[in-house]
């Protein structure tokens, strides 16, 4: 495992003395808190929003197991993304600089969760059953956290990741 997700995973256990994740799902968690940071840009995350947090956990973990402890752990973090943002961009910087995370996959994943909530209840409400739109719908709020992470992470000059933000915010509605 990567030194700099180890000593911030080392920081996170002697911090949060009851978490139950492995090193390994820890860098699954450090991989969602973009997203995390994201469906939390209006102030809280809805149940949408949580929904879709847990189908990118799932996505990450295929079938090994320890979903319930990431989503606690995800409920965690969301309480206070600003206290863990320093530490968790670095770590997601490591990964990304190692080859372990695509960054393309860091934005389809800010852009999946900011997309599943209008950001208000009656929004919510009148989105089509399932919680997807055909016109996906991302907040000024979240698209500023979507590029605020872009830059955090040193992605900005990324092709694949030029591409995708172009891409998607060409098509809002």
């Amino acid at each position: 495992m990567n030194e700099v997700v180890m000593s911030v995973y080392r920081r996170y256990c002697m911090e949060r003395t009851n978490a139950h994740l492995s090193p390994e799902h820890f860098a699954l968690l450090v991989q969602i808190y973009p997203s995390i940071v994201v469906a939390r840009a209006d102030g809280h995350i809805d149940a949408n929003e949580t929904k879709a947090l847990h189908k990118v956990a799932a996505h990450l973990l295929g079938k090994g197991g320890g979903e319930e402890a990431l989503k606690s752990e995800m409920r965690y973090v969301g309480w206070d993304v600003n206290y863990w943002r320093e530490p968790f961009v670095e770590a997601l910087k490591a990964l990304i600089a190692e080859g372990a995370v695509k960054p393309v996959s860091i934005v389809d994943f800010m852009t999946s969760v900011a997309s599943s909530s209008t950001g208000s209840l009656l929004g919510n409400i009148q989105m089509k059953v399932g919680g997807e739109s055909d016109t996906p719908y991302i907040s000024e709020d979240e698209k500023q956290a979507i590029f605020d992470m872009v830059r955090a992470l040193e992605l900005s000059d990324e092709p694949a990741v030029k591409k995708m933000l172009e891409y998607t915010f060409s098509h809002e509605a």
